[in-house]
């Protein structure tokens, strides 16, 4: 049989769903099933072509994992209805699509395989894979998972749902076997995706370790700040660097986002993670998530201005994140997440750039005062968006954000105007 797995394109700069499940996918049916797979990256209409139907012989299987997929997984579903959809569930069962679940035995053996295939696919290396951080190497950042998924269930996260909060674990004799491949390769710089590698600080030890003995890798690890701090706790806050982590990814999200992500205990672990070494923590933020208003940006901002990267410490694919005036990722209202805001829906597919959802806190939100000193850091930072700066900000007070947008109608697009507002709440230009 002929096995057709396709990553529908984007509206995103980089690839695809931007998950890594596709991959796994693949590399389970090639390398533990010795399947035949065509997988067509970037998948549009114009690689029809490429899928031979006149073999009745063959299945197509297609991932869809972010909001921006959806109109192609449409198209699809409209011309191959026999197709068997894979990725966010909760998308999957809102449109109906025939689907499948990807089992333990499909995740570890992808994960077990994973690396394999990175000389035949062309896309896989476009997220997440460069250093982060301007200067420290070049070349490519390989993607390398010894685990799946993430038991935290933050309401805002869409992993810990569609996993019922059940993390796959990938055994430490494989985990070994891949880094001496990934060593024998020459790619010595790698990024754990696990979404959580801290969540078992003794399992992420003998990760580390690992490292540490084959020798000569450069990392990347993501963790959630509490347990990072049990790690270095236990375990040394020298150990890290040992290893070769050059950078730690962190959750902190924002202000508003605090009682879900531990409370009090979270902010306080992000602060005693800079303090132990202020060069590795890389603090990833979440914008307009419900309860974001005027005043949790402020506090957001005010954390990022003392603990964040400067955005020329960073290449320029990720200043949008971990920077003062950077949004980082915006919130996505992903079906069956338990959030209780109804907001207001934009009409465009999502993307890094572009929000999607504006929580009825925000737009209640009212501006109380206006300082202009820094308005030429506030136009750096609209740069990184498909937004033009102004000088709006001067009559916004004593009003809501949703009287400041419909005032500004038709001038300044809505999206525009939420964007420069919630940059210069970050660099408390307005509060």
């Amino acid at each position: 049989m002929r096995i057709y797995i396709l990553d529908p394109a984007s509206t995103e700069w980089n690839r695809g769903g931007y998950n890594y499940l596709p991959y796994l996918f693949h590399d389970y049916l090639v390398y533990e099933k010795n399947q035949e797979v065509h997988f067509i990256e970037n998948f549009t209409l114009l690689d029809l072509p490429k899928i031979d139907t006149h073999n009745k012989d063959y299945r197509i299987y297609v991932s869809f994992c972010t909001p921006p997929q959806k109109d192609m997984c449409l198209e699809i579903h409209r011309l191959y209805p026999e197709a068997i959809f894979f990725g966010y569930y909760g998308f999957i069962e809102e449109v109906g699509f025939p689907s499948i679940y990807l089992s333990d035995e499909v995740i570890v053996g992808g994960m077990k395989h994973q690396g394999k295939s990175f000389h035949k696919l062309g896309t896989v290396l476009l997220s997440d894979c460069d250093a982060h951080i301007n200067g420290k190497f070049e070349g490519n950042l390989y993607p390398i998972h010894t685990s799946y998924a993430c038991s935290n269930g933050c309401f805002f996260c869409p992993g810990s749902k569609n996993n019922n909060r059940k993390i796959t674990l990938l055994p430490m004799e494989d985990v070994k076997k891949k880094l001496e491949y990934f060593k024998s390769r020459g790619w010595n710089n790698i990024h754990f995706v696990d979404e959580n590698l801290a969540v078992d600080i003794d399992r992420m030890y003998e990760v580390l370790t690992l490292c540490k003995e084959i020798g000569g890798f450069n990392s990347i690890v993501l963790g959630d700040a509490i347990n990072l701090c049990r790690f270095i706790d236990k375990y040394g806050k020298g150990y890290l660097e040992e290893c070769g982590v050059f950078l730690l990814e962190v959750g902190f999200e924002g202000i508003n986002l605090l009682k879900s992500k531990g409370g009090t205990k979270h902010e306080e672990a992000c602060i005693k993670l800079s303090s132990l070494s202020p060069s590795l923590p890389f603090f990833l933020t979440m914008t307009f998530a419900p309860g974001e208003t005027i005043e949790t940006l402020n506090r957001t901002g005010e954390f990022l201005a003392k603990y964040g990267k400067k955005p020329m410490e960073l290449v320029e694919r990720i200043r949008t994140n971990g920077t003062e005036g950077g949004l980082g990722q915006f919130f996505q209202p992903y079906p069956n997440l338990p959030y209780d805001d109804s907001g207001i829906h934009s009409p465009f597919n999502p993307t890094r750039l572009y929000p999607s959802f504006i929580p009825t806190s925000f737009l209640q939100s009212k501006i109380n005062s206006y300082d202009d000193s820094r308005y030429a850091e506030f136009e750096e930072a609209c740069k990184l968006y498909p937004v033009r700066p102004r000088r709006i900000f001067s009559v916004c007070v004593s009003k809501t954000v949703q009287e400041i947008v419909h005032n500004s109608a038709p001038y300044i697009h809505k999206v525009e105007m939420y964007i420069m507002l919630a940059i210069a709440a970050r660099l408390r230009m307005i509060q």
